[in-house]
């Protein structure tokens, strides 16, 4: 089956313009026939479908979704999947075939535009779901490091004290110094 583009009553198939004839009853092409100003709509419901795409990228899945409020996004996304669906159906300039040679063209450019939604929409949902791993796995080693500086900061300290008592009680003079140093390191972690 070889699908083509026809405009103005002929038959467009990569290089060569043919009339179309559809008597032939041999003729096993897919004939769409595309109106005058027919792409408008296709440019209108693919730019609603980019906008979709990025109101669910950052706000419909991260604000939503993952928010604990799905039933609010299912919500949302049904009906902007039914105004992109009925858009060609309200009005012909959103409906860009004037002519095919099988039946329902239109229920064809809508399985379409419901197939790119459906991808989008997984795309979306691969995305949000990537960078939410990520904050999450940095979320998880701050607060390790964090865990870890808590235990290391006390064992420090009562080494640091006891080396400085060690040496107050031999009488040292390294012991202002090793004070000071304890005082500082001190200042910087806290």
């Amino acid at each position: 089956v070889e699908i083509v583009f026809e405009h103005n009553a002929a038959i467009v198939t990569g290089s060569e313009t043919v009339p179309y004839d559809d008597s032939d009853p041999d003729n096993k092409r897919l004939v769409f026939q595309i109106k005058e100003g027919g792409t408008t709509g296709i440019v209108i419901i693919h730019s609603l479908i980019i906008a979709y795409y990025f109101w669910n990228s950052y706000y419909g899945i991260p604000q939503l979704y993952f928010a604990g409020r799905g039933r609010r996004y299912i919500l949302f996304t049904l009906l902007i999947l039914i105004i992109i669906l009925l858009a060609p159906l309200a009005h012909d300039a959103f409906n860009p075939f004037f002519y095919a040679s099988f039946r329902y063209p239109v229920l064809v450019f809508l399985l379409s535009i419901l197939a790119r939604f459906m991808m989008v929409t997984f795309i979306s949902f691969l995305i949000a779901s990537y960078a939410r791993m990520k904050k999450v796995e940095s979320e998880k080693l701050r607060s390790e490091l964090a865990y870890l500086k808590a235990q290391v900061n006390p064992h420090f300290l009562f080494n640091t004290l006891n080396s400085i008592y060690a040496l107050a009680i031999t009488g040292s003079q390294k012991t202002p110094a090793a004070i000071t140093q304890l005082a500082s390191i001190m200042r910087y972690v806290l």
